[in-house]
């Protein structure tokens, strides 16, 4: 499994927080047509260290403790993918010079076909994440941002990447 946390300050620190993932995967009959689903869920903890603009003085470094989960269902229909995915993301922390506590929560579901792909080269999917990020006394209309890409090859297997993990304040 392939997994990249980026963000300006901390995509090393990042890849040698990751605590634990755990993936599950069965077959699923779809009960409207019968046609035989994939189905993989992921549960993700991590740390991610960001720098959060928006702090007057310059910013300062948030490191959240996140968990995760991804729950992605997908079958090959006449040359097609479809996709059915579901997730949800939290994570809080501390801001290395206020001490204001942060936290956000983040859930979202697609349903998406992709293809054809005669050639046999996996096919991806990316979707991009917004979830309103809270701390006491400071701006609030801050958005952690970032995206969920899946690979998925001809046999199913899906591989998932989390990527440009930031924090925006209101006007980026």
């Amino acid at each position: 499994m392939k997994y990249s946390i980026w963000s300006a300050i901390s995509a090393l620190a990042l890849l040698l927080s990751i605590g634990s993932v755990a993936i599950r995967q069965a077959n699923a009959q779809d009960s409207t047509n019968n046609t035989q689903w994939l189905r993989t869920e992921q549960d993700f903890q991590f740390n991610t260290t960001v720098l959060n603009g928006c702090v007057a003085g310059g910013g300062e470094s948030v490191t959240l403790a996140d968990t995760g989960h991804i729950s992605v269902r997908t079958r090959f229909h006449q040359g097609f993918l479809d996709i059915k995915e579901a997730d949800t993301f939290s994570g809080s922390g501390t801001g290395s010079v206020t001490g204001v506590a942060y936290d956000y929560a983040e859930n979202d579901a697609i349903s998406t076909t992709v293809g054809p792909n005669p050639d046999g080269t996996p096919f991806s999917f990316t979707n991009h994440e917004v979830a309103h990020l809270s701390a006491e006394g400071q701006v609030s209309n801050q958005t952690v941002q970032f995206d969920i890409r899946l690979v998925i090859d001809s046999t199913g297997n899906i591989t998932t990447n989390i990527d440009n993990f930031n924090i925006h304040c209101a006007g980026q």
